[in-house]
């Protein structure tokens, strides 16, 4: 009979588990990833929106319609326009956009993000 300091290697039960837990990160990866991606995408319309010539001189409702198009061209649908903020007076403006992303993992139960990615948008007049 052999002693125990002389087996090795796993047991079929130690690679079940491994298994399941391994499965489990991958699926929580497949689910949280997307999000991540989304929020990425968000942030960099607003970096670009800062970039445009003008649009801090623009009225919020030109912003908001501008941004609406950037979101759509992105495909993003989550947020909306209609969700940002805009805040200060021509030439001096801030783009907020505060949003929740939420995903399930099983019945019941849930992962909730929330992102509040901003821009400072600055501007002289012409």
């Amino acid at each position: 009979m052999r002693s125990l300091q002389h087996q090795r290697g796993m047991t079929l039960i130690s690679w079940v588990f491994t298994l399941v837990l391994v499965g489990f990160v991958v699926y929580v990866g497949l689910k949280v990833v997307p999000i991540y991606i989304n929020a990425y995408e968000v942030r960099s319309v607003l970096t670009t929106l800062k970039g445009e010539p003008g649009i801090a001189q623009a009225t919020p409702e030109e912003i908001r319609s501008h941004l609406g198009k950037m979101l759509n061209v992105n495909y993003i649908d989550h947020p909306s326009a209609r969700q940002a903020r805009i805040s200060g007076g021509p030439g001096d403006r801030t783009v907020d956009i505060d949003y929740q992303a939420r995903t399930q993992i099983a019945p019941n139960v849930e992962l909730v993000f929330s992102f509040d990615p901003s821009v400072h948008l600055v501007g002289g007049g012409s």
